[in-house]
This record gives C-alpha cells, sequence and structure tokens, in this order.
C-alpha cells in the first residue's frame, strides 16, 4: 500500500518532460507573498504544455506557485467561477482554465466574432439586429405619431 501511495504522489504527468520550465529553478515559480512573478510567467508564456500544466494545477487544487502562468489568485478564480456553456465568455472561461473549449461555447465564440451575439435564455434566443430592427420600427413610429398628433 505505501509503495503505491509512493507512487501516485511521485508519479508525473506525461507533457511534465516537455515542459518549458523543466530545469529552471524551482524558487523562480514559488515567489514570495506579493513578490515579482514575472520571470516565471514569461518561462510559462512560451511551454508547449501551458494549458495542460493550468489545468492540472486547477484540478489538484495547487495553492501554492506559478503553474501555466496562472498565480494562486488566478487559479482561484478559474476555479470557482462555474462555465456558462454556451456563450463567447464560456469559451474564455475554459481557456483560462486552459481547457479545450465544449463545442457549444466555440460556436458561441465564432458567432460573437461574426457579430452575431445571442442570449442564454432559449426563450429570448433573438439575433441582436432584430431587436435593433424592432427598436427602430418603435421608434420610427413614435416619431410618426409624434408629428402627426401636432
Amino acid at each position: 500500500m505505501t509503495d503505491e501511495l509512493f507512487r501516485m504522489w511521485t508519479a508525473r504527468p506525461e507533457w511534465h518532460d516537455r515542459a518549458a520550465c523543466k530545469g529552471c529553478d524551482v524558487n523562480l515559480f514559488f515567489p514570495e507573498r506579493g513578490g515579482d512573478s514575472t520571470q516565471a510567467r514569461t518561462v510559462c508564456a512560451g511551454c508547449p504544455v501551458q494549458a495542460d500544466c493550468a489545468h492540472d494545477a486547477i484540478e489538484r487544487g495547487e495553492r501554492f506557485g506559478v503553474w501555466g502562468g496562472m498565480s494562486t489568485r488566478g487559479r482561484r478564480g478559474a476555479r470557482l467561477q462555474p462555465i456558462r456553456h454556451g456563450t463567447a465568455g464560456g469559451y474564455n472561461a475554459h481557456r483560462r482554465r486552459g481547457e479545450e473549449a465544449c463545442t457549444e461555447c466555440r460556436d458561441a465564440k465564432t458567432r460573437y466574432q461574426q457579430g452575431v451575439v445571442r442570449t442564454r435564455n432559449a426563450d429570448l434566443d433573438h439575433d441582436v439586429t432584430d431587436i435593433l430592427a424592432d427598436a427602430l420600427e418603435r421608434m420610427d413610429a413614435y416619431a410618426y405619431k409624434q408629428r402627426t398628433a401636432s
């Protein structure tokens, strides 16, 4: 039993060997509280496994250090915020967590980039252009009513 626990604690994920931080001074990634983590974040920015590292740290609830370019506070925020699937914000939440975005969120991000924004409520799922057109029609009707009333 103790051998199994030891292997679990010392086992490293497969992506660990490809990390840009391999061989770097460990203290760089564990600055003093309130200390500068710019150098660590710079190493992480060019890392091919940055997303895997951040996701792993969030999943493990890592409380200290810079992992995947994210500070303790950043990981805590990513872990606590639920993802609103099917929204462009949901897409961004996936990316902050270092995850691949789900299909619903990728589609929402595409719609957002194309300028077609939809509401989260399926009953109110209108294109913004339709809402604006309706509002303009009402404004025109109101203006016409005001001109003819006088």
